[in-house]
This record gives C-alpha cells, structure tokens and sequence, in this order.
C-alpha cells in the first residue's frame, strides 16, 4: 500500500484553510504541519488539521511538498528560508512567475484560478488549474497533488499566467468593485439590491454566448446624454460613485 504523502503549509488564510478543507478528506495526502505568522488562525487550521503549528519557519522542514499561501511580498524572502527543502515547493500566485523559487532544488506554481473570500463554498472541481514546474519529474509530482482537487487542469507558463491574473482581476476584482458601487446607490435610497441579482446573471452569461462588447447596452452605448445627465444628477452627493460613473460611461461610448 503507498504511503501518504506529507505536506506543509505555509499560511493560514482563506486560500490554506479552503485548500485545506480538500486534503483533510484524502488518505494519499497528509498535512503534517501548518506555518504562520499568525497563531490564532494558523493554530486554529493546525487543529483542526490534527497538524503541527510553528509561528517561525526557521525550523527543519522534511515533507514531500510545501504549500506556500502566502502575500506575494513576502514569497522571495520565504523562498531563501528554506532554499535547503528537498521536497516539492509550490507557490500558488498567479501574478508572480515560476522564477520566484529558482533557488530551490525542486519548485512550481500551483494556481488555482479562483477567488477565496473565506465566506462562501467553492466547486473546486470548476476550478481552473494552472501548472509549472522547473522540471518533467516535478511537474508529475504536481499533477499528482493537482488531481486531488479537481480535472481541470492546465499548463500554463509564467507569462501566459500573468496574462490570465491580468484578466481575472478585470474580470472579478474590477466587477466587484462596481457592483458594490450598485449596491450602495441602491441601499443609501432604501432600495433592496438583491431586484440586480437577475440582471447581473444575465450580464455574465451574455458575456460568453455573444461577447461583452456586442452584448453592451444602456445610456452610453447609445449616447443618451439626457439619460446620462438624470444619473450624474442623483449621484451630485456620491462623488465616487459619480466620477466611476463618468470614466465608465466614457469608455463605453468608446466601443462603437
């Protein structure tokens, strides 16, 4: 019978703890001890991982891999703390190239393209995930972990990934941005955003049958300065949300 396969986390935040919420079902993958910083959430995931917990990772690391979910910053400065570590080492950032970690021995990138509030449940096996290794061998071990979560997987390399963050954060961090704008115009005015649920749905899939650009509408797609004029009126006590409002209008009016 094959012998699990250890693993050590680095970091406690949303994207460990939802990665961990997969390997604590699996019997070929054990997470041996959980690293980090912060030693209520990092204590609390080690817990309930049956997992060791270290606040500093100047310890010895011995494990077939090493997660590091950690802010982007700090990936290099981590990386020379454990340039020793014989196992696999993976980062899991999309913005942030497979060179990071080439003072390791064994190393890839690990991104699951997806975003981790903390709040709500993923589908892990919706999730896209991209893949890179510094060698053939490594590369296997990754797919090895990979499967684990899900079967979308890709091969991606640093610059085609920088490429796909550049979009994800257009397309989840941008998006968002606005719709907590939406939601806010609605809520000071003791109106229930949830009527945008409906349209907001509708957005998004008309985005993948025809196409953002000819799928656009509205006032500044078609130019309707009066309409356009009403909405800058009411939002004369918003100045964020009117100048968002003027700089989108403005590029919308741009695609014609």
């Amino acid at each position: 019978m094959e012998s699990s396969k250890s693993i050590i986390i680095f970091g406690s935040g949303r994207l460990a703890n939802s990665l961990s919420q997969v390997l604590i079902k699996q019997n070929n993958f054990t997470v041996k001890a959980i690293i980090s910083t912060n030693e209520n959430t990092g204590r609390a995931l080690a817990q309930n991982l049956n997992a060791s917990f270290f606040k500093s990772w100047d310890i010895a690391l011995n494990a077939d891999y090493i997660l590091l979910c950690v802010p982007d910053n700090s990936l290099q400065q981590i990386a020379k703390q454990i340039e020793n570590f014989k196992g696999l080492a993976l980062h899991l950032s999309g913005g942030l190239s497979l060179s990071e970690l080439n003072n390791l021995a064994n190393f890839g990138v690990f991104y699951p393209l997806q975003t981790f509030n903390g709040k709500t449940e993923v589908n892990w096996e919706d999730i896209p995930l991209l893949l890179e290794a510094n060698t053939k061998e490594n590369l296997r071990k990754l797919e090895e972990l990979a499967v684990v979560f899900g079967s979308n997987i890709l091969y991606k390399d640093s610059k085609q990934r920088a490429i796909i963050h550049l979009g994800a954060v257009f397309a989840n961090n941008f998006t968002n941005y606005v719709l907590h704008h939406a939601f806010e115009v609605l809520s000071i005015n003791e109106l229930n955003p949830a009527i945008l649920r409906p349209l907001i749905y509708k957005t998004i899939d008309n985005c993948f049958e025809i196409g953002p650009k000819q799928s656009q509408t509205g006032p500044a797609i078609r130019n309707d300065t009066k309409t356009i004029a009403k909405h800058l009126q009411i939002l004369e006590k918003l100045p964020d949300q009117k100048n968002l409002y003027t700089l989108l209008s403005e590029g919308i009016g741009k695609l014609k």
